[in-house]
């Protein structure tokens, strides 16, 4: 009797450990996902807007003035900024804007595609070890901001579209090097720096602090 109701209570204990769904917690919102991201994948490494295809000086602190309104008015996502970013929650200084607004910017680089219960996410961040300056990163965020990264390959700069000097010599047809002055504007600010050659890209980035003699030529 005693060895049958041992057995027993061996199978009852053995039959209800079975390994429970793992726990979610508190809910966030989007914006709130995407810091989650942003704290454990890195930040979104993108073509910014304030320095492609040509940056001018001051232009992204003006631009972060003129925007603030507009980000302010999203309340949700305003609120989990000045979180993040560990600012006041009254008026901000002109360089605070610039905090929100740099935020902002990262917040719209990225995108959550819903899967079932998570989000999934790819997007290209700057490597910390490894070969490669950046990688591309996939996964999944939980609803409570748990990241399981499922996907980590090597990957090249974004193709982020750039404004040369007139005098700037670019590859045209055949590899034959062709004068900047002989594109239209419009091919000026579409051309992308993998259809530079690789010399004529060095010389452009390493002049990079003159780029606003460049807007004029351009």
């Amino acid at each position: 009797m005693r060895l049958a109701l041992t057995l027993f209570l061996v199978l009852t204990v053995a039959c209800g450990t079975a390994t429970p769904a793992p726990a979610v917690g508190t809910p966030l919102t989007m914006t709130q996902l995407k810091f989650a991201l942003i704290d454990s994948v890195g930040k979104p490494v993108y073509c910014d807007r304030d320095f492609y295809p040509i940056a001018r000086q001051g232009g992204e602190e003006a631009n972060a003035v003129s925007t603030y309104p507009q980000i302010k008015a999203d309340s949700e996502m305003y609120t989990a900024i000045v979180a993040h970013e560990h600012l006041p929650s009254g008026d901000l200084t002109d360089a605070q804007k610039l905090v929100v607004y740099r935020a902002w910017k990262l917040l719209q680089a990225m995108t959550l595609t819903p899967t079932g219960s998570d989000y999934s996410f790819q997007y290209r961040v700057q490597s910390k070890g490894g070969s490669a300056a950046y990688e591309m990163v996939g996964g999944t965020v939980r609803a409570d901001g748990v990241v399981t990264v499922s996907s980590r390959a090597p990957s090249g700069p974004p193709n982020c579209p750039i404004c040369l000097a007139a005098s700037a010599l670019i590859a045209g047809p055949r590899d034959r090097m062709v004068s900047s002055t002989r594109s239209r504007r419009s091919d000026c600010l579409g051309l992308r720096s993998s259809e530079t050659s690789t010399s004529i890209r060095t010389a452009f980035w390493s002049s990079f602090s003159s780029l606003a003699s460049l807007a004029a030529a351009c």
